[in-house]
C-alpha cells in the first residue's frame, strides 16, 4: 500500500489504505510516516 503512494498511484494507495484502516483502525499506521495517515484523511471521513 505504501508503494502505491510513493509511486504517486494515489487512487490505488487510497484504496489500500482504506482497506487496511477498516481492518485495524489507525493502529495499522503506527510506526509509519504520518504522511500516509494524513493522506487517508483527505480521502475518507475519519471520526
Amino acid at each position: 500500500m505504501i508503494l502505491h503512494f510513493e509511486l504517486n498511484e494515489l487512487d490505488h494507495a487510497a484504496d489500500s489504505f482504506t482497506r487496511a484502516y477498516m481492518l485495524e483502525d489507525e493502529n495499522v499506521f503506527k510506526g509509519q510516516d504520518s504522511k500516509y495517515f494524513d493522506f487517508l484523511k483527505t480521502r475518507i471521513e475519519i471520526k
